[in-house]
């Protein structure tokens, strides 16, 4: 069983798995849950990351760019984010309401920040925050509705992704 749960105050939804959950309930000192099976109530718990990369999977809602009229390829994709750290990607893209693997090539979702050249005015943008680099990356998908999907993994302490931005060409045939 698999319960999808919005837990925490940011908003964010998470899906617990192989647990008999009833009900779930945030107060200010944690998380808690009913087990079905024995009538308990269980805290939520757990430890940092020790260091190692977090892995989120997210799979949007299907749209249809055409209004169903027409089917696309789908050839390129790119999430738009901003991340504090070191992450990685996998996109991949579902059609036709079937979900896709995801394939195992990762893109680094690299941050750059200003940088100047010597004897440049003080002020200037060689000490601006990092900001994160978009990247295109190959998809593939031919069908008439379209729903990215997205795996990250991430040792940063905050990522937010915010759209996903896909190429469709007209599909033949």
């Amino acid at each position: 069983q698999y319960v999808n749960n919005l837990n925490v105050p940011g908003g964010a939804w998470t899906t617990y798995g192989a647990i008999n959950a009833g009900e779930f309930a945030q107060t200010e000192n944690g998380i808690y849950f009913s087990d079905k099976s024995s009538g308990r109530i269980c805290s939520h718990s757990g430890s940092d990351d020790d260091g190692e990369y977090i892995e989120m999977i997210s799979r949007q809602g299907f749209t249809y760019p055409t209004n169903g009229k027409s089917r696309l390829q789908y050839t390129m994709a790119r999430i738009n984010y901003n991340t504090d750290g070191d992450s990685l990607s996998v996109l991949a893209i579902d059609v036709d309401h079937i979900e896709s693997d995801f394939g195992t090539q990762e893109t680094y979702l690299s941050l750059e920040g200003g940088s100047g050249d010597w004897g440049d005015d003080w002020g200037g943008d060689w000490g601006a925050p990092a900001e994160a680099q978009l990247r295109w990356q190959k998809v593939k998908g031919i069908g008439r509705c379209v729903a990215p999907a997205v795996k990250i993994k991430t040792k940063a302490n905050t990522f937010d992704w915010f759209a996903t931005d896909v190429i469709a060409i007209p599909a033949s045939g």
